[in-house]
């Protein structure tokens, strides 16, 4: 859970206005998000532009809708292609072959 390590099981109200207000802390992200996966790299971009400190450069409601739909059609995009039994590897593998299929298909100049 998000601030857990931070905060606690059960913490108030203010301690988490005193933790990320004034601390200017924000969530951790899982190890399993470094992983090589455009849409995941996309969704903790947009969740770190959310949470932007200067409010000017922070993202619109808007813009985070735009985003997340984008978000939709890639992740789409990537389980459709082709599943593997590990997942870890499945969102690399898909990205590997949809980068191969947007080249075209290769032609072998033998019959």
């Amino acid at each position: 859970m998000a601030f857990q390590a931070e905060a606690g099981n059960h913490p108030s109200f203010e301690d988490m206005q005193v933790l990320v207000s004034r601390e200017k802390e924000r969530p951790k992200f899982p190890e399993a998000w470094k992983e090589n996966s455009l849409a995941v790299r996309s969704l903790k971009e947009t969740m770190e532009d959310c949470w932007d400190q200067d409010a000017e450069a922070r993202l619109t409601a808007q813009c985070s809708e735009e985003r997340m739909a984008e978000l939709l059609l890639i992740w789409d995009r990537t389980k459709s292609v082709s599943p593997t039994v590990n997942p870890m590897t499945t969102t690399l593998q898909n990205e590997r072959n949809l980068s191969h299929s947007r080249r075209g298909p290769k032609v072998s100049p033998y019959p």
